[in-house]
């Protein structure tokens, strides 16, 4: 299990960067020494909350708005593909819940699974590694169809949201809301962000 990091392990950053037509400034605190991929997290978070916040003030500026909201938790029904480093952290954050919180949300686990296998795309989620955008999209969509939610939904909202893996929070859509009950109608525009850090955290590989 990963360990916060002290303050005498962080160095205070500040970083301006160009994005587009826009100049970025931002102040991280980086570790100082190699860590597991897990203790970049915070950085990776900033920096996708940074150029997500940025994208929609542009899209507010041409006139469109995010859809988004509390209580809308349908995009919490998708097949969602989280970096191995966040996979680890979401572990290390479900073992320090208190009970019956800790039950509780294992018991969602475990239920999501039980569904996945009688359904019979758990055997098929063993093969990830062979899949292509080609053969992702069309099991997302039958994923999506089956209604499992994320085991951490509850009362349509994410429950661990300052804790949300990069991916979700760089989802947004500028469509109407209605339009996400149904992915496959091709009726959903997303939020286009000058730099995405999902894929940047998938290739930092897994730690335990």
């Amino acid at each position: 299990m990963s360990q916060p990091l002290n303050s005498e392990e962080l160095v205070s950053a500040d970083i301006e960067m160009r994005v587009g037509p826009h100049r970025l400034h931002l102040k991280l605190a980086a570790p100082v020494a190699p860590v597991p991929p897990q203790n970049l997290l915070p950085v990776a978070r900033q920096l996708a909350d940074t150029f997500v916040d940025q994208a929609v003030a542009d899209v507010r500026e041409q006139g469109l708005q995010i859809s988004c909201k509390k209580g809308c938790g349908t995009c919490c029904r998708q097949l969602v593909k989280i970096s191995p480093a966040e996979a680890w952290a979401l572990r290390d954050l479900v073992e320090a819940m208190p009970e019956p919180r800790r039950t509780q949300v294992l018991e969602r686990f475990a239920d999501a699974h039980r569904r996945l296998r009688e359904s019979g795309l758990w055997n098929r989620f063993e093969d990830f590694e062979e899949w292509t955008q080609s053969t992702f999209v069309p099991l997302a969509y039958e994923y999506f169809s089956k209604g499992i939610a994320c085991p951490f939904l509850e009362e349509e909202s994410c429950s661990i949201y300052p804790d949300r893996p990069v991916i979700c929070r760089e989802f947004l859509v500028v469509t109407p809301a209605e339009y996400c009950a149904n992915p496959a109608a091709g009726k959903i525009l997303s939020l286009r962000l000058p730099i995405e850090m999902a894929p940047v955290m998938a290739r930092l590989g897994a730690s335990g």
